[in-house]
């Protein structure tokens, strides 16, 4: 799911903009649920297409995340 979202925020679809800031929420709150609960499945994979959501989805001005508290958790997340 990071993937989709991050493939629409690099081809500025007109999508992202109407797509609900909670769908990003989750995807952000169930890898952290994984990593504390099992983080040597984490550990496991590759994760350059999270890193990358986190990394494109976190500055404030230009984020489609409006919520600080969700761009905090992003930075929990990296």
């Amino acid at each position: 799911i990071s993937g989709w979202l991050l493939s629409l925020q690099t081809e500025s679809n007109p999508l992202l903009g109407a797509l609900p800031e909670y769908v990003a929420g989750d995807v952000i709150d169930g890898f952290l649920w994984l990593n504390r609960v099992d983080p040597s499945r984490l550990a496991s994979q590759s994760l350059s297409n999270l890193y990358s959501f986190a990394i494109e989805f976190m500055p404030g001005s230009c984020s489609p995340l409006k919520n600080p508290h969700l761009r905090g958790e992003l930075t929990e997340l990296l």
